[in-house]
């Protein structure tokens, strides 16, 4: 509340702007990730680390291209980066080198990943949501705990995890509109919600639940 807003455009803008990807072709970059004293951004097959002033002080090839969303996450030092062909990579930002590489579960990594006592979870899609799978792997060396397919045509585009406040369950949505809930690190689902039977009909009555 005590900042002050800009009175002009000559005191306002970008204070720097950066373009890590020249030449023909689509590019994309990862949502950041921001400490104290850098940032992180990953475009095409390459991890940058920025300091505050938006110079390039390091930089990594990472096994693979992302994909046209890179949602990573932080965890300590630990920075587990997804990408194409539904891989996950885990870089030790403190000195920019990779720690391990998940198998690959094929399609895209457009998921949010998140991460949570000792887990790491995320998911895969195709384009159209409708093929995929969501997994949780062991933060500290990258193998599979667990992998969950839906019976029935799902993927996981732009969809997210969160754990409850003891970590002993985590929920994730896929676009076949099902809720799941599922052992945090073991092989078990625990129960499922249909989240359509929320949504509103076009003549503006809600249905009932599923």
């Amino acid at each position: 509340q005590a900042a002050k807003t800009p009175l002009s455009p000559d005191t306002t803008g970008a204070k720097w702007q950066l373009r890590f990807a020249e030449g023909s072709g689509t590019a994309y970059n990862s949502d950041p990730v921001i400490t104290d004293a850098h940032i992180y951004v990953a475009c095409k097959s390459t991890l940058y680390q920025l300091d505050k002033n938006g110079t390039i002080l390091s930089s990594l090839s990472l096994e693979a291209p992302m994909n046209s969303v890179c949602r990573m996450c932080l965890s300590g030092n630990r920075l587990f980066i997804p990408l194409s062909g539904g891989r996950m990579q885990c870089i030790d930002i403190s000195t920019m080198k990779p720690l391990w590489t998940s198998e690959a579960f094929g399609l895209q990594s457009l998921t949010t990943v998140y991460c949570a006592n000792g887990f790491v979870y995320a998911g895969t899609t195709n384009a159209t949501g409708t093929d995929g799978l969501f997994y949780c792997l062991s933060a500290e060396d990258g193998k599979t705990c667990w992998t969950y397919k839906a019976p029935t045509p799902c993927g996981y585009y732009w969809s997210g995890a969160v754990t409850d406040s003891a970590d002993n369950f985590v929920l994730f949505g896929g676009d076949d509109g099902i809720l799941i809930s599922h052992s945090a690190g073991s092989d078990t689902v625990l129960d499922t919600y249909d989240l359509s039977g929320s949504i509103p009909q076009t003549d503006g009555q809600a249905a009932g639940p599923g």
